[in-house]
């Protein structure tokens, strides 16, 4: 047996840490070849479902029934803001017209 050198030994285990590297190097190649691999499969799916929905919606038998619903809510939603705060403004009126009265009527006593 010959006795190795303090170069030897350290050359000796950078040689098995390369080697721990490498095998883990070609492992995240392999499972990264997969990973995309698999991307390229759901971006052609995506792609499909993209030209389905551009076709869809031009297509559609119900787009104008879909809009006026839409037309619809949009003109409901107004309506009921208008009618919320008509009655606040008017009851903030009225409180107000209230109060004055109440005032009025205690001064004049």
């Amino acid at each position: 047996m010959t006795k190795m050198t303090q170069y030897e030994m350290i050359k000796s285990l950078l040689d098995e840490k390369m080697i721990n590297v490498h095998e883990k190097l070609d492992s995240i190649y392999e499972q990264t070849k997969k990973t995309n691999g698999r991307v390229t499969v759901v971006e052609g799916k995506v792609t499909d479902l993209e030209k389905a929905n551009l076709t869809h919606t031009t297509q559609c038998p119900y787009g104008p029934k879909i809009t006026k619903l839409e037309e619809e809510a949009v003109k409901n939603r107004a309506t009921k803001t208008f009618v919320v705060k008509t009655v606040g403004i008017v009851s903030a009126l009225f409180g107000i017209a209230w109060i004055l009265f109440k005032m009025f009527i205690e001064g004049g006593n």
